[in-house]
């Protein structure tokens, strides 16, 4: 009976190759120690064996080296490729900063012009408000502006100067108004003024010439109070829309002219209010003649086209109106039925 003899083999055991031992250790070494050993004859071969196993060891460990170039030159490409994006990020948030200052600086000025023109668009209906109710249209015709007097029942040109409420006590305006005008110095005598009713925000003052006074310096004289009152910008009170009340002298006017410089100053006003440049509308007040782009939209003394909204004054053509400024019909005639309220 024959049997295999088992051989034992030496093996030369350098730095690095502990983690391979320990595997034929571990897992291999039963397996390997039982079984059949063929015995070589040739010492070379035997000699051979740990060289092979080296060589195993030093290709893996190259191979691992080679691999973790590899890496390294892969993270360092994407580092530069991550340094590159970081840097076109930069500069496209640079622009876009640089875009938004501007633009936030294109913004405050257009701000700034909105609050200007706002401002300059408020003053604008301040003085449309003295021109259109409140007979700021200056008449001097002495013949259409008379007052009666009791003396001979002769008729006198009359100032009326007001500014307050409606529903004021009649006293209490009269006080206000021979305080205000005495502190703008008018020359006028108003020992004969009055309120005409029990409640009334302005008062009548009769005009009388001065001794040797002519009526041209008399109509001069009345213009300089006009101008001195407008001036002086004396507030009255608050209106319900919002803003001041100011004092205001006009010369008085017949019923009829006073209608029609109402009906002028608000569709003036509508036009405004609208959106429409007041550079393009001209207007006479004693006829309530009003045109915008040449085009006449309102009058008082004329037959109404066809499509105009008759009034008690005279006549007005919103559709006309609309289209002239470029606003929706229906917004112009829902804001003309709140102006039309006040016409007389």
């Amino acid at each position: 009976m024959n049997f295999a003899v088992p051989r034992f083999f030496s093996f030369e055991v350098r730095e690095g190759d502990v983690g391979e031992i320990d595997f034929l250790l571990e897992g291999g070494t039963q397996d390997f120690l039982h079984r059949p050993v063929q015995v070589n004859e040739d010492e070379n071969e035997e000699e051979e064996k740990p060289l092979i196993l080296s060589t195993l060891f030093t290709a893996r460990k190259e191979n691992r080296e080679e691999i973790a170039a590899q890496v390294r030159e892969d993270v360092d490409g994407l580092s530069c490729r991550v340094v590159a994006v970081e840097q076109t990020v930069a500069q496209h948030v640079t622009q876009t900063m640089k875009l938004l200052e501007a633009m936030t600086e294109r913004h405050c000025a257009m701000e700034q012009n909105v609050k200007t023109v706002g401002e300059k668009q408020e003053s604008l209906l301040e003085r449309l408000e003295l021109l259109e109710g409140k007979f700021a249209k200056v008449d001097f015709q002495v013949s259409s502006t008379r007052t009666s007097d009791s003396d001979g029942g002769n008729h006198r040109p009359a100032l009326i100067a007001g500014g307050w409420d409606a529903d004021q006590h009649h006293e209490e305006t009269l006080r206000l108004v021979k305080q205000h005008l005495c502190a703008i110095k008018a020359d006028l005598d108003l020992s004969q003024a009055f309120v005409p009713g029990l409640r009334r925000g302005f008062a009548i003052v009769p005009l009388n010439k001065n001794t040797g006074e002519s009526e041209a310096d008399m109509r001069t004289r009345v213009q300089t109070i006009l101008r001195a009152v407008r001036d002086a910008k004396i507030i009255t009170g608050q209106r319900r829309e919002g803003g001041n009340r100011y004092l205001f002298a006009a010369m008085s006017q017949s019923p009829e002219r006073r209608k029609r410089a109402q009906l002028a100053g608000k569709v003036k006003r509508l036009i405004i209010e609208e959106g429409g440049d007041p550079r393009n509308i001209e207007v006479e007040f004693g006829t309530a003649n009003l045109w915008y782009n040449t085009v006449k939209l309102a009058s008082g003394v004329t037959t109404a086209p066809e499509g105009a909204q008759s009034e008690k004054a005279g006549w007005v053509h919103l559709g006309n109106l609309a289209r002239q400024i470029g606003s929706a019909e229906n917004s112009v005639c829902s804001r003309w039925e709140e102006l039309r309220k006040a016409l007389q």
